[in-house]
């Protein structure tokens, strides 16, 4: 245990606390009472930090032990850069059937352990302090909108804000369009890469840093987002969404385990699933009023937008079945 790696703790508890928007945390100490049971808690967990974080060399170290247990004992295969010892199972890790199967969801579709990607994916999952959220439900919209929304971010959230009155934003960061940088205009934003997607793009995987701002806390670090959806008929689509985070040491996960942080965050992407439903209904039941409302969606790339996502709507319409 180095005495630097210890006072970067320190630094990031005491941030936690303090790390707040604007007026936060003085909006969080009224009344007084509550200042008199925060301060000497951040005081506590401060010095708490002093005698359990390793130093970045021990983190470096036990990331990659970590990796090449995961890919060994959930993939049963051993990488190039793994020898013998690092693919010993890691303390306070059970390797079993749930912990392992986004492995080998991940192995299926094509990550392989060696790839840029793959290594550092699987490093990530490999933590023992892996939290997953989920989100699961259906919409009435079909698969080739569906696509047509994913695969066109910045639209999609100016569809949204039109409808909504929301302040959705994403930027597309690549011309490609699959690194981009996002946020629902309150308390989540963050920069992912879609890292893997197969050829219906009903099963896509994004990879990046975000973060998520709750109460008191201003949480930041790595995630991993899955989004698979089947489409039991023409008009619907079934959808599952996970959000896994990693937080860097068991205090922070415990805050992030916490009832009503899970809760919160649980809210906050149905939220998110239920404002794109609303928006794709009311467009496609003809409501165009918001449309010509918002000032975004009048440019020309917007407007062909508009276009090409009405003609998706009347061939998803000619192609199904009358009611």
């Amino acid at each position: 245990m180095t005495a630097g790696g210890c006072l970067r703790y320190s630094a990031a508890i005491n941030d936690m606390f303090t790390g707040i928007r604007g007026t936060g945390l003085m909006i969080f100490c009224k009344p007084p009472y509550i200042c008199a049971v925060v301060r000497p808690l951040r005081i506590v967990l401060v010095l708490f930090g002093l005698f359990c974080l390793p130093d970045a060399k021990e983190l470096r170290a036990s990331g990659a032990e970590s990796c090449c247990a995961g890919v060994y004992h959930c993939l049963a295969e051993k990488p190039s850069f793994c020898d013998n010892a690092s693919c010993r199972k890691q303390p306070g890790i059970d390797y079993d059937t749930e912990f392992c199967s986004v492995f080998r969801e991940l192995r299926r579709q094509g990550l392989r352990p060696e790839s840029y990607w793959g290594r550092r994916i699987y490093t990530y999952l490999s933590s023992r302090h892996r939290i997953t959220y989920r989100v699961t439900g259906s919409i009435p919209v079909s698969g080739p909108m569906m696509r047509y929304l994913m695969n066109n971010l910045p639209f999609a959230a100016h569809l949204v804000n039109a409808y909504q009155g929301t302040r959705y934003s994403a930027v597309c960061l690549n011309p490609s369009g699959s690194r981009f940088r996002g946020s629902n205009g309150k308390n989540v934003n963050g920069v992912l890469t879609r890292v893997l997607q197969d050829g219906q793009q009903q099963n896509t995987v994004y990879f990046g840093s975000g973060g998520i701002d709750f109460l008191m806390w201003r949480l930041r670090g790595t995630g991993l987002v899955v989004l698979n959806y089947e489409c039991p008929d023409p008009r619907t689509i079934s959808y599952r969404l996970r959000c896994m985070v990693f937080p860097a040491n068991p205090l922070v996960r415990s805050v992030m385990s916490f009832v009503l942080f899970r809760r919160a965050v649980r809210s906050t992407l149905k939220t998110m699933v239920d404002h794109v439903q609303a928006a794709a209904t009311a467009f496609y039941n003809g409501e165009m009023e918001p449309i010509h409302t918002y000032p975004p969606l009048q440019t020309s790339e917007a407007q062909q937008h508009i276009q090409k996502f009405r003609r998706i709507i009347r061939e998803s319409s000619a192609a199904a079945p009358s009611p």
